[in-house]
């Protein structure tokens, strides 16, 4: 057994309790054959990959991290601070609980737990989206039980609840992915789990279907072994809120051969640091999809820690610099720190004495443009006319007949042309040259119809000529990569899939700030601050771009995550947000690259014509959709 620091967990087989001292040193490095996860016992986020790793029978150690006494170490796994996080024998790290469950189903395949087919993937990843508001409704009562009247988010909670209940009425199968457990059932049981501690049993009281899934649930093998001790919680909550340090490692017994600090090996104990406050909150990830994080500090007492600690010293000598008290201040240290996450998992140290740098006056020598993309990269693509039809045609609206069948061979894709989500479905059609026909809805007067391709109207939509539906942007081109499997635009390694992924949740502010940047110009309102921000996180992306040394975010040929990122960096000329790009000359580069792609060439809208559509747009007209076509 190696230095006290914490507890090994290691499945099938459970090793001996380790020593948890204060001022507990850093793990060593993870054993061949295993793989670690750092956690918290009672965090919902941290079970959802405990479950898998149990289910798939991946051996793994795990090590409990104190939310509110976090070891110094643990900032150099994950700069937030925030549990899951997976830990593999070569020192790569995967956050964010739902890529660190798709990362163990792709690195593991044994015992797959996402379907093999891609429809029944999306499928899967589909409802997933439609569970996403109970993570933040069962945070909003965990925060305000025995404070305030909860029947409001209890009535909310009991429609998210029913739309799971439709789900499973549709299907007409025990389980969300079917007849039997698969990887949706594990990335929602947390929550319900928690129903019965944090007694709201009730709210699921009209959906016999859920009761019937839940009660199928605790019978299954992985979830009877990793059942949470109702008791155990209950005096984790209590202690939690009067904000003590013991509230993790409530209800372990200490092994009396042990010192005092020592735990049993079934529990393993809190890695701590030295004491100053902080928090622990099971919110889910907010955001464009995909939450940035699963676990975040949220008390003011975190909120001060982190302002009082104006620089982080780090791994390789990396220092954070503090940039004032300020709440924008805080947002900008988080989304630094992220980028230094992104390095670590990139798998190679930071240089010796480097800092992350931010704002104006750079000293760092950007990479030479880039050639045109060879072997790998997508070249050779077809012409827009010959893989999409109706691309630059009118728009349908209340009252238009529905399209037919979609013709054996092809997709349809409801679609808006100036829509950025529609966007990035077209490039990556484009790009692996699918025959696609695309109808554009008015989403100022949608036909009474869509509605029965997307429940709430949005767009894009994908449809097969199976009648299969597949929305949400990024499900639909992960299915498409997976269905057109010839020209691959994820990579193949689980390790390197993973990390485009938690680049995509690097950039998810930016969608966010570049609409809002538009709205309050073009209302004459004051966008300094959001135009600040807006920077800062291009400057997340310029060092990232920097420190790889290559012309595209997912090596020297374009891939998944450009066209993923590009349809925003298209915009910020006709958004009036260009300027906030002139700081950073690699990712300048980077757009001048992607503008020689042919599919992003083949994509592109005449500027002319994007302000047309927005000037219309702006005044309310159903017209702006169909501005720029005469047919």
């Amino acid at each position: 057994m190696a230095r006290g620091w914490g507890s090994r967990t290691a499945f099938p087989a459970i090793t001996a309790p380790r020593l948890t001292p204060a001022g507990s040193e850093p793990p060593g490095p993870v054993p061949e054959g295993l793989i670690r996860i750092y956690s918290m016992r009672f965090c919902p986020f941290a079970k959802r990959t405990l479950l898998v790793l149990k289910a798939k029978g991946i051996r793994h150690e795990v090590i409990n991290i104190n939310l509110k006494n976090k070891p110094e170490w643990f900032f150099t796994k994950n700069p937030l601070g925030l549990v899951p996080v997976l830990e593999n024998s070569q020192g790569q790290l995967i956050c964010e609980s739902a890529i660190t469950c798709e990362y163990l189903d792709e690195a593991y395949p044994g015992k797959k737990l996402w379907p093999d087919d891609p429809y029944e993937k999306a499928c899967q990843k589909m409802d997933f989206e439609l569970f996403s508001e109970v993570p933040r409704l069962l945070k909003s009562i965990f925060s305000r039980r025995d404070k305030e009247d909860c029947s409001g988010l209890k009535e909310q909670l009991c429609k998210e609840f029913s739309k799971l209940e439709e789900v499973l009425t549709k299907k007409k199968t025990t389980f969300f992915g079917g007849y039997s457990v698969s990887m949706i059932d594990y990335l929602i049981w947390p929550w319900f789990e928690w129903l019965q501690a944090m007694e709201l049993s009730e709210c699921a009281d009209h959906t016999p279907k859920l009761k019937l899934w839940m009660a199928a649930m605790w019978e299954d093998p992985t979830v009877s072994a990793l059942r949470m001790d109702v008791k155990a919680f209950q005096g984790f909550f209590a202690l939690y809120s009067q904000n003590s340090l013991e509230a993790y490692d409530y209800g372990l017994r200490a092994d009396p051969s042990l010192p005092s600090s020592a735990c049993t090996p079934y529990r393993p104990r809190l890695a701590p640091r030295d004491y100053s406050p902080g928090g622990f909150s099971v919110g889910c990830d907010p955001g464009c999809r995909a939450a940035t994080a699963d676990h975040r500090e949220t008390s003011t007492s975190a909120r001060h820690r982190h302002r009082e600690r104006p620089t982080i010293p780090l791994a390789g000598k990396i220092a954070f610099q503090g940039a004032g008290r300020s709440a924008a201040a805080v947002f900008y240290r988080k989304l630094r720190m992220l980028m230094y996450l992104f390095f670590r998992l990139h798998g190679e140290p930071w240089p010796s004495g480097s800092k992350i740098h931010l704002g104006a006056g750079r000293t760092r020598q950007a990479p030479a443009a880039p050639a045109a993309c060879g072997g790998d990269g997508p070249q050779g693509v077809k012409p827009v006319a010959e893989t999409m039809s109706g691309n630059a045609t009118k728009t349908l609206g209340k009252g238009c007949a529905p399209p037919g069948r979609v013709p054996e061979g092809t997709m349809r894709l409801y679609s808006m042309r100036f829509c950025p989500y529609s966007h990035r479905t077209r490039l990556v059609l484009q790009a692996k040259g699918i025959k696609c026909q695309v109808v554009n809805i008015n989403l100022r007067s949608k036909p009474e119809w869509f509605y029965t391709k997307h429940p709430f109207g949005q767009i894009p939509v994908l449809e097969n000529s199976k009648c299969q539906l597949i929305y949400e942007s990024v499900i639909i081109c992960e299915y498409l990569d997976d269905v057109y499997p010839e020209k691959k635009l994820f990579p193949c390694d689980p390790y390197e899939r993973a990390r485009q992924k938690m680049l995509l949740e690097l950039f998810c502010k930016v969608p966010y700030l570049t609409k809002e940047c538009l709205i309050a110009m073009r209302y004459r309102r004051e966008c300094s601050d959001l135009k600040a921000a807006l920077r800062q996180e291009f400057c997340n992306l310029e060092e990232i771009l920097c420190y790889q040394k290559t012309s595209f975010f997912g090596g020297n040929c374009i891939s998944m995550i450009d066209y993923l990122l590009w349809p925003w960096f298209e915009r910020l000329d006709v958004y009036g947000v260009a300027d906030c790009v002139d700081h950073t000359p690699t990712l300048k580069l980077w757009m001048a690259a992607m503008k020689q792609d042919p599919a992003v060439c083949a994509l592109l809208i005449d500027r002319s014509t994007f302000l047309g559509f927005l000037n219309l747009y702006f005044q309310n007209s159903p017209d702006a959709f169909d501005y720029g076509l005469t047919c």
